[in-house]
């Protein structure tokens, strides 16, 4: 596997360098001895109850989506970011897409997987498209009501 950062577009061989944890396809966690960083890997429809004692030990968060039009991985991206507060990295697996690139990166996901790295120019070129959107998130980037707002206090001071 191969570990492109969303906000770079760095391609990087991927390794955990900790215990994997394995939950995704509803596997009930192995016993985990010590008590030494954790690489948590959830589906896109973990439940609080299942990970709620292994996210504070986690130094990776993997979530693996089911398909490409999986909504529920940004949704669990940007709740673990919030309810949570964690802080760590958060990478994305699975069948996902270019087109869903700048939409991780803005609900807060670091990097996803590719388990062929000549896809990651599909990946880079996404994120270089500029995107204009109708609401927050984790990014700050401007909305497009606070850009046409911009435009027209621009506009206003040439003016006068």
């Amino acid at each position: 596997m191969h570990r492109l950062d969303l906000k770079t577009g760095a391609l990087a061989e991927w390794r955990p360098g900790a215990t994997v944890v394995d939950l995704a396809e509803g596997r009930a966690p192995l016993p985990v001895e010590g008590d030494g960083p954790l690489v948590l890997r959830i589906g896109a429809d973990a439940l609080d109850e299942d990970v709620a004692g292994f996210v504070e030990r986690a130094i990776c968060i993997e979530i693996v989506a089911r398909d490409f039009k999986d909504g529920r991985v940004a949704s669990l991206v940007r709740h673990l970011r919030r309810h949570y507060r964690y802080g760590s990295e958060i990478v994305v697996s699975g069948p996902v897409i270019p087109q869903m690139a700048d939409f991780l990166r803005r609900v807060g996901a670091d990097a996803v997987l590719l388990a062929d790295p000549d896809r990651a120019g599909h990946w880079c070129e996404a994120l270089k498209t500029p995107q204009v959107w109708l609401q927050f998130a984790a990014d700050a980037r401007p909305t497009v009501l606070e850009l046409r707002h911009r435009r027209s206090r621009r506009g206003e001071r040439e003016e006068a």
